[in-house]
């Protein structure tokens, strides 16, 4: 079988010049029957454009090189369609790639985009769940607090500063907790109702956190429904400092100072607008924030090493090396849902 896709990818992420590899990723995906178009993108509204207009053509699949941010670009122009979600780790953190077990890009093994693209293509594809924050998709996270106001004072990062990956983004995120003394949240959901000072809330759909460098939430599935609220308390740059040991230790499982809260909707709201972040993108300041999980609204291409490890469901369709499908492909989504951008 014959299938089409278009590359998209970002010419300003990660730390090593992705459009480079664009031909060398068509060639390889060529080897299983993909035809590909290669786009560069412009700017950040120009990536969603891209995701979508593949969506109208309803091709099969959009492959995208770039980081988490590039990613939830994309997100928007995918979500609700046919279209699958393809990830090549070519940004910084790359923190779905390494959630999906994909190869992360490093300037010295650059063939790691185009196995990434290979493993792929050997893969299947699931539908993965995606969070709405007041009408917006996200995929990994929506933060609100001190995650959003560290996102908003990081980025956007210098070119020079992305060279330097994670450990650039966690000494300047550990320099900002100074400015930050916490914010009184009012948390609800159909089922409790919890008001406190907390540094931050954090929705994640999957299992890891702070540029793949701690595991927020160990039993995360991206297709079971629902996603984690996780409530950090605290007033100053010491409680956050404690909350950060706590996380990186894995002691916050059992911390009386973390709450996690299973949802599929959840309202957080202040008497003051707070800072949120998607992605690890920066959003908008809201004093009100909906919650909701659209359940397996996004086709999603995995390696099929995963399947048992980050879904609860089974693959919806198998592009295997004959170029035939061993399950039917795709189903509409569960319900339809508004999505804002």
């Amino acid at each position: 079988m014959h299938y089409k896709a278009r590359l998209i990818y970002n010419p300003t992420a990660g730390s090593f010049p992705s459009g480079v590899l664009g031909e060398q990723v068509k060639s390889a995906l060529a080897e299983y029957g993909w035809e590909l178009e290669i786009f560069s993108s412009s700017n950040g509204s120009h990536v969603t454009e891209l995701a979508a207009e593949a969506a109208r053509q309803k091709l099969d699949a959009v492959f995208v090189a770039g980081g988490d941010g590039t990613i939830h670009l994309a997100l928007e122009g995918l979500v609700g369609t046919e279209t699958a979600l393809g990830v090549l780790p070519g940004g910084t953190g790359n923190v779905l790639a390494q959630e999906l077990g994909l190869a992360d890009l490093q300037i010295l093994r650059a063939n790691r985009l185009v196995q990434a693209a290979r493993q792929l293509a050997e893969g299947v594809v699931i539908k993965s769940d995606v969070g709405l924050c007041n009408g917006k998709p996200f995929l990994l996270w929506a933060g609100i607090g001190l995650d959003g106001f560290v996102v908003h004072r990081i980025e956007p990062r210098q070119p020079w500063e992305k060279q330097f990956s994670i450990l650039t983004y966690a000494s300047k995120a550990m320099w900002n907790i100074h400015f930050w003394n916490g914010v009184k949240l009012k948390i609800e959901t159909p089922e409790q109702e919890i008001e406190g000072d907390y540094l931050m809330a954090v929705a994640s759909n999957i299992r890891l956190y702070v540029g793949g460098l701690a595991e927020l939430s160990p039993s995360a599935m991206l297709d079971d429904g629902k996603m984690d609220l996780w409530l950090f308390e605290g007033q100053s740059p010491v409680d956050a400092y404690h909350r950060a040991l706590d996380l990186f230790s894995r002691r916050h499982l059992q911390s009386e100072h973390m709450i996690c809260i299973p949802f599929t909707q959840a309202k957080v709201s202040s008497a003051t607008p707070i800072y949120t972040q998607l992605d690890a993108e920066p959003y908008e300041k809201f004093e009100t924030i909906q919650l909701e999980v659209s359940q397996r609204a996004l086709n999603l291409m995995i390696p099929q090493k995963v399947i048992t490890t980050r879904f609860t469901h089974p693959p919806v369709f198998d592009w295997d090396n004959s170029g035939k499908a061993t399950t039917e492909k795709g189903t509409s989504p569960d319900e339809t849902i508004e999505f804002h951008t």
